[in-house]
């Protein structure tokens, strides 16, 4: 989950099985802040397992290999977030700036990311399994978004290069 912006709180369900996790932070400048400390690791167990009933979602958005599925309109509020594809997917959030929208998305794609992208990152989801459904809680300003997934792995270049990205508006 990449952090929220300033005076923003977002909330995150998710329903784990029994076992070792870790939180990592992978931002940072120059290097990873998990290099700097920025990483806890936490056990789930089933003996006061007591399971969250599922929030209720204004909207679903299904990770795909390698496509978004998106309403083309969100109002804010929990959504739904499932990575029904067969490999490791992420989320991004990108507000468009004044006056540009999908087509220059597409541009900067084409260019490999060269330049400034036409928005501004507003929050996101870290890497999620094949499988695996999140709620998050998404208090969206009104405005034209895009969502994309920049993971890249050993057989595939970054997903948003093979077109794993889908504009979406805010009312």
């Amino acid at each position: 989950f990449v952090a929220p912006s300033e005076g923003q709180i977002y909330d995150l369900t998710i329903d784990l099985e029994p076992g070792t996790y870790g939180l990592v932070d992978f931002g940072g400048e120059r290097k990873p802040n998990f290099l700097k400390g920025f990483a806890t690791s936490f056990v789930v167990d089933d003996t006061e397992r007591h399971p969250a009933s599922a929030p209720e979602a204004v909207a679903t958005i299904a990770l795909e290999d390698f496509a978004i599925d998106s309403p083309e309109v969100l109002t804010p509020g929990t959504i739904l977030v499932q990575n029904v594809g067969a490999t490791v997917h992420e989320l991004n959030f990108m507000r468009f700036d004044e006056g540009k929208g999908i087509g220059d998305f597409d541009a900067y794609v084409e260019s490999q990311g060269r330049g400034r992208p036409p928005g501004e990152e507003v929050t996101g989801i870290a890497t999620t399994e094949p499988g695996v459904s999140l709620y998050v809680d998404l208090p969206f300003e009104p405005g034209d978004y895009i969502a994309a997934c920049f993971t890249a792995d050993k057989h595939n270049p970054p997903h948003v290069a093979l077109g794993m990205y889908g504009g979406f508006s805010v009312h």
